[in-house]
């Protein structure tokens, strides 16, 4: 399944980093791409959205809409 999540807490190259590594903690997400000046993530993986969300907030970012 592909998502696309609005993050707009996200500023930095840090940010994006901690996404990314939140995101890839198993073998079901393959792909994350973080575009920080439209505070979008987009994650291609077999886990449901509310894991995904909750691993984003989790790392210190609020998901506010998934698209």
């Amino acid at each position: 399944m592909e998502y696309i999540f609005n993050v707009p807490s996200m500023v930095c190259q840090h940010c994006k980093m901690r996404i990314e590594q939140a995101l890839r903690q198993d073998q079901l997400t393959t792909q994350v791409m973080v575009d920080l000046q439209n505070k979008k993530v987009r994650v291609v993986s077999e886990a449901p959205a509310e894991q995904l969300i909750a691993r984003i907030e989790s790392a210190g970012y609020e998901v506010v809409g998934q698209e």
